[in-house]
């Protein structure tokens, strides 16, 4: 009805402006992916408000699948900086045997691997064969738009700055540009402020629980002794939980990526800035050479003891300025921020490694200067990492995970303030001229 395409217009008009918070979601990407594709390919051309309903489909559409092409590697994974990451999407990316991830829906939307040494059956795996995968691989205009975007970009050098978000929940456009007026409308756009508990917005998430008398529903069964809490309480609750979930929400950022064939790096910067306070499976900064995908992340996993083999979880988080193919990673030590990470995943807070997902044998790391000064190389076919790491930096790969094979290769260890200094260039040892591209 009337209500649902005001409500489907207005949806479509934040993402045209403000972007999605997570691109290699592979389940919100693969939802919303189909959800477009289904506007796209069968909204009636014939009726002026559907077909001016489909063409803001397509353009969200478009833009999606450009950020995701820029995210993608030519051998078919999905790797960048993002609000959301899962162990599995940075360590496991052979589809057949894994297709519940991001890298599933970009090689079924891209049409990946193009390598020859894989059986075309491999190419979206089982994800083909769900609902969702089959409007994927049949769309015509899915698979036309998704191979320009692709191929305008993999084979040359690029830098591209991709805004995403709308701020915080206290004040945001999605709430003050909102022509649908009712609580109810504003909780179901305000939940792309993530794990954030702000006094408001839990008040706002009660009411309309309360008037929807959704408590008793069996999908919100967890939640139901929320209800029974005195107001005051309830309130008080939610302004102690703001404090610890700060870093937790997802805010306005940027997301900045380098890219030329073979090698891509990106960060995430989000403005108010969460640098120092405990994040969620945040990863503010990656980059990728060759198969090879390479992290930073604060907190060192004590392998002796039974940890929960997770990465990328409930760490610090640092601040991160990119520029081009240069990048400043640096931790500034928190105390209560540690004290959470070292509670929640059962590791150290004193210290920030650099990790890699697959073992380096064939990654050639060199030390530059003296021993102690922190200054490395790492060298790929063709690219060189330069890294700049905290004085007293160690070169020690440790797999302390046998789980997820997960390789220490550099290791800074201490209570201070920490920066790492990392450029990727190609070997010849210069900056390769790269395009601004714009999203």
């Amino acid at each position: 009805g009337g209500r649902s395409r005001e409500r489907l217009r207005y949806w479509l008009g934040l993402k045209r402006v403000h972007g999605f918070y997570e691109i290699n979601s592979p389940v919100y990407s693969t939802l919303t992916l189909t959800a477009l594709v289904n506007l796209v390919d069968f909204l009636d051309p014939d009726s002026q408000v559907e077909e001016e309903l489909r063409g803001e489909a397509a353009a969200v559409m478009a833009r999606l699948l450009r950020t995701m092409a820029l995210a993608t590697m030519e051998d078919g994974k999905l790797v960048c900086a993002t609000t959301r990451v899962f162990d599995r999407d940075l360590t496991n990316f052979h589809v057949a045997r894994s297709p519940r991830t991001i890298h599933a829906v970009a090689w079924l939307v891209f049409g990946l691997p193009r390598s020859p040494d894989l059986p075309d059956s491999c190419r979206g795996a089982r994800l083909s064969r769900t609902v969702q995968g089959v409007s994927l691989a049949s769309s015509k205009w899915v698979r036309e738009r998704a191979d320009q975007s692709a191929a305008s970009i993999w084979q040359r050098y690029s830098n591209s700055v991709v805004p995403f978000g709308h701020g915080s929940v206290e004040a945001s456009p999605v709430v003050d540009g909102l022509s649908l007026s009712d609580d109810v409308d504003q909780v179901m756009f305000n939940f792309s402020a993530g794990l954030f508990f702000p006094p408001k917005l839990v008040k706002q998430h009660t009411r309309s629980m309360d008037q929807l008398k959704l408590w008793s529903h069996s999908h919100f069964s967890h939640l139901r002794m929320i209800s029974y809490m005195p107001s005051f309480f309830l309130k008080t609750t939610a302004k102690a939980l703001s404090a610890v979930t700060k870093g937790q929400q997802y805010s306005q950022g940027e997301l900045v990526i380098y890219r030329g064939p073979g090698a891509c790096m990106s960060s995430l910067t989000e403005t108010p800035h969460t640098a120092g306070h405990l994040g969620f499976q945040k990863l503010p900064w990656v980059v990728c050479l060759g198969p090879h995908v390479l992290w930073l992340e604060s907190g060192v996993h004590d392998a002796d003891k039974r940890a929960k083999p997770a990465i990328c979880r409930d760490a610090y988080l640092p601040m991160v300025v990119q520029r081009k193919n240069e990048a400043v990673v640096e931790y500034e030590y928190n105390s209560s921020a540690s004290f959470f990470h070292s509670r929640l995943t059962n590791s150290s807070g004193e210290g920030v490694q650099l990790l890699s997902s697959t073992p380096y044998r064939d990654l050639d790391l060199k030390q530059i200067g003296q021993p102690g000064e922190g200054k490395f190389q790492l060298l790929y076919l063709g690219w060189v990492l330069d890294i700049e790491a905290p004085s007293g930096t160690e070169q020690s790969p440790v797999e302390y995970t046998k789980r997820t094979g997960v390789f220490r290769l550099l290791l800074a260890k201490t209570r201070n303030s920490q920066r790492w200094c990392i450029t990727l260039k190609p070997s010849g040892g210069t900056y390769e001229k790269a395009c601004d591209t714009a999203i």
